[in-house]
This record gives structure tokens, sequence and C-alpha cells, in this order.
């Protein structure tokens, strides 16, 4: 490669002697745009194309945000490119936007951290992608379908398999508790939980999922949007590649309803007993009338007793 540079070079510095500035200046851009190229992209033989040897640009961004490779942070602005493997991170009250080389618009929030664990790009519909969430918020729009099991999103409570589809996706830790929440909104997509069963999210549903990080045991509730819900996270209006569409906001626990299958989950000290309750509570009688019952049973075990041979 270098003794190539240094050929290109020579060549180049002949040009300029001998031509006319303006046409070595074309020259120079050229040579220029083709080691630019050949530093982003790679040719795919079997396809015959040029293929990204990056995995994704950025497209907005808005306060502070960082790729993390080796141990090393670079500060992102518009049009840095992010390798496969890279840590993505963003400070509080910032926000990215990113488009990946397969077309996937992917939003960060505030506080977020991701991984791309893996990337290996083929085709727009060709590709195996794994998408690590250790906290915050994301907004993600696969807009080209993919194979079984090529794309997959990982939290700290399950893991997704999607096709073409747009989703919201918060992930926090609290109570020793990982709490994932997914939303979707179009498209297909399976969740893989801890114990390793199967779950088919439906469209314009909330599905809560919390993993207890003691015992790896999984409980989950799903919600269905309301129709204002669905409209202003859906955003169809907003231009996704220049705009920020809305995230969802982390799940509460206070704000929790008792009829919710993740109350106990969060509030056990609530749940009571049925051997803790008063005898009227647990069996629908009042005291006295336990009482009067037990002394019947009394006098029945006595008679039984007395007529005994």
């Amino acid at each position: 490669f270098s003794e190539l540079l240094l050929l290109s070079l020579s060549c180049l510095i002949g040009l300029i002697k001998k031509m006319h500035y303006a046409y070595s200046m074309k020259w120079l851009l050229c040579l220029y745009m083709t080691f630019a190229f050949a530093q982003d992209y790679s040719l795919n033989l079997e396809k015959n194309k040029a293929v990204p040897n990056f995995a994704a640009q950025v497209l907005l961004a808005e306060g502070s945000a960082n790729r993390v490779n080796a141990g090393i942070a670079y500060r992102l602005k518009i049009g840095d490119k992010i390798q496969a493997n890279d840590k993505i991170l963003t400070r509080e009250n910032s926000q990215l936007k990113l488009e990946l080389v397969d077309a996937t618009i992917l939003d960060l929030g505030s506080s977020t951290e991701i991984d791309l664990t893996q990337f290996d790009f083929r085709d727009k519909n060709d590709r195996d992608f794994i998408l690590s969430i250790s906290k915050g918020q994301i907004r993600a729009h696969y807009r080209n379908k993919a194979l079984k099991g090529q794309l997959l999103v990982k939290t700290r409570a399950a893991q997704l398999e999607v096709k073409g589809t747009e989703l919201l996706i918060n992930q926090q830790s609290s109570d020793l508790k990982d709490i994932s929440e997914f939303v979707l909104l179009s498209g297909e997509a399976k969740l893989i939980d801890s114990k390793s069963s199967l779950h088919q999210l439906a469209t314009d549903t909330i599905h809560i999922e919390v993993r207890e990080q003691n015992t790896g045991n999984s409980f989950r509730e799903t919600i269905n949007l309301n129709s204002k819900q669905k409209k202003y996270y859906g955003a169809h209006h907003m231009d996704e590649k220049n705009q920020f569409k809305p995230f969802y906001p982390f799940f509460k626990k206070d704000n929790l309803l008792k009829e919710s299958p993740l109350y106990a989950t969060f509030f056990p000290d609530t749940i009571v007993k049925k051997d803790d309750m008063p005898i009227e509570e647990a069996t629908g009688q009042t005291s006295d009338e336990s009482e009067e019952w037990m002394q019947k049973l009394n006098q029945l075990n006595k008679k039984l007793k007395e007529n005994q041979f």
C-alpha cells in the first residue's frame, strides 16, 4: 500500500509540473476521494459490489455523545462513522440519531448506553446485527426485513428477535431488578425471556419485562396503547431522519395498580398471606360465627367419644 501511495504521489508531482494547475487539482481530488473511499468501503467479490466497512453514521446530535473503542472515547458529531463493536454513550439531556448502513434509523435518548455487539453486513436485506442496551431509551426503525434470527436486540431482562419493525425500548435497573419495556409500533417481534421462553409481542402494546437479579425469575405485563398514545408515539407526521421522534417514558413502580401482575413483585410486603388474615377475611365468616361453629364441632366430637364401645 505504501509503495502504491509513493508511486501515485510521484505521478501527481509530475502532472503538476507538466499540466495546468486546475487540471492537476482535479487529479489530486480524484486521488483523495479514491483513498477515502477505500477506507470506508471494501469490494465484495461474490456480489461484485462495494460494502461499507463501518456500521452507522451520525445524522443528528444534541448535547454530548461519545463512541468508545478499545477504551478510547471519541466525541461524536454529525457525519461521524460508527464501527462494529463500538460502545455508544449519550450524556444527560442529550440525544443522538444514527443511520445504519442497512437503512435502519436508531435514536438514543438521554443517559443511554448501547453496544453494536455484532454487525456483519452483506446487503440491506442480508445482515447479522446484535444491538445490546445496557441502560436508557432507544427508538429503532428496521426499515428492511431480515431473515429469522438475523436481527437481535438484547437488554438486561430479555432479548428480541425482530424483522421489519418499529419499536421503542427502555432499560433500567432498580431494587435488584432489571426492567425492560418494549413498545411495538409496527412489524414483528418475538421476546425471549430469561428462562428462554418465547413470547410473541403484539403491535400497539407496551410489554414490561422484569427480571429479578438474585433469582433470575421473570415477570411481565402487557398493556394496550390507547388511540392518543398510538398517534403520539407513532409520530408519522415527523421526518425521522431530520427530527427526533418521542421516546416512551420510563416505568415507575409507584404507578402500578394493585391489580397488576407486577404489583406483588415490587410490593411483596403489602400482600397479606391467608394464614395471616383475620378469620373473617380468610374464611368469609365473622369471629362470632367461627366461635359458634367451633363449639358445635367440639360438642359433636364429645358425643361421638361417649358413644364409642
